[in-house]
């Protein structure tokens, strides 16, 4: 059981976020999915590289620099050297949404996504939030701008990322990794940090 809590726990880490938002955009029966093929194939890869394939390839050198115990980096006080990198990174890709002429609904859902790694950061000083809850948070954010803002027809996505969320914090909660509260305030705060430019920008 432990296993299978280990791997959902690798699988749906914070770092895809992006990716799967990504996909479920270009996936989503709006004006999105009519996108050139070549134009989204290049943004989705973008986006992987600099939001989850670089942190990632970080992690051992963190770890060889001793900043990090070990790459699941579950002790606060190692969150904040990686989630400065991380916040910069996502910086860096929000740069190259907005410089691609990305659609305003990818650029604004970055926005979300870097804010959501910013916060963490600073989070992270002082207290321990559960950042993959922040992500699922992110991600059911997401999808109701999807159906509120561009009335795309997804609530099986929103019922699945709702179930999922669940599965995530139950999870991180039996692995130890957080507490509730720590669960569920990375939830509330990763769909308001990726609403919130929608709120505000639109």
């Amino acid at each position: 059981m432990r296993l299978l809590a280990k791997i959902l726990s690798i699988i749906f880490h914070p770092l895809l976020m992006p990716t799967i938002g990504m996909l479920l955009l270009f996936n989503s029966g709006t004006y999105l999915q009519f996108i050139p093929y070549d134009y989204k194939r290049v943004m989705l890869l973008i986006v992987m590289i600099i939001t989850a394939a670089i942190p990632v390839l970080l992690m051992p050198l963190f770890r060889l620099k001793r900043l990090i115990s070990s790459v699941e980096v579950s002790k606060r006080s190692e969150r904040v050297v990686p989630l400065f990198f991380a916040a910069i990174l996502y910086s860096i890709n929000l740069w190259y949404m907005y410089r691609m002429q990305a659609p305003v609904t990818v650029i604004l859902f970055m926005l979300g996504a870097a804010l959501i790694v910013f916060f963490s950061w600073i989070i992270s000083f002082f207290w321990k939030i559960s950042v993959h809850m922040m992500g699922a948070g992110g991600i059911i954010g997401l999808i109701f701008v999807m159906i509120f803002r561009l009335y795309a027809h997804v609530n099986l996505f929103l019922i699945a990322s709702i179930l999922l969320a669940g599965v995530i914090g139950s999870v991180r909660i039996y692995l130890n990794r957080n507490s509730s509260e720590q669960v569920y305030v990375g939830f509330a705060l990763g769909f308001i940090l990726v609403i919130t430019p929608f709120l505000v920008l639109v």
